[in-house]
């Protein structure tokens, strides 16, 4: 055993979690209804409620409940998505991108009918 290589760092940080907006929406309620409740037993909580390997950092879930009111609106935007649809959907960027695909698409198809 022994050394530790600067590898090893990588390879942890390879393991990141992304949380689907169900699960921010979730720990942002969890929040609201324990608020005293510490961020490192709410990792602890993420870890158990979702199942997961490597719990959300204290840093993670700060921002995640700093921006609660932002998750819950966009979880409303999508018109009362179902928890299945919230959990495909896992980051903010890529319904942006999306959003802005779909758009330039219908554009296309029309500057191309008109043509």
């Amino acid at each position: 055993g022994g050394a530790s290589h600067k590898g090893d760092k990588k390879r942890e940080k390879d393991h990141r979690t992304s949380l689907s907006l169900h699960q921010k929406i979730e720990i942002v309620k969890h929040k609201r209804l324990n608020p005293k409740k510490r961020l490192s037993e709410m990792s602890e909580w993420c870890r158990e409620t979702f199942q997961m390997g490597k719990p959300p950092s204290c840093a993670t879930l700060s921002s995640i409940v700093k921006n609660g009111d932002v998750w819950l609106r966009e979880a409303t935007d999508l018109g009362g998505a179902t928890p299945q649809k919230l959990q495909k959907k896992k980051r903010r960027v890529n319904s942006a991108v999306a959003s802005f695909e779909e758009r330039l698409a219908l554009w296309v198809r029309q500057t191309e009918a008109e043509n």
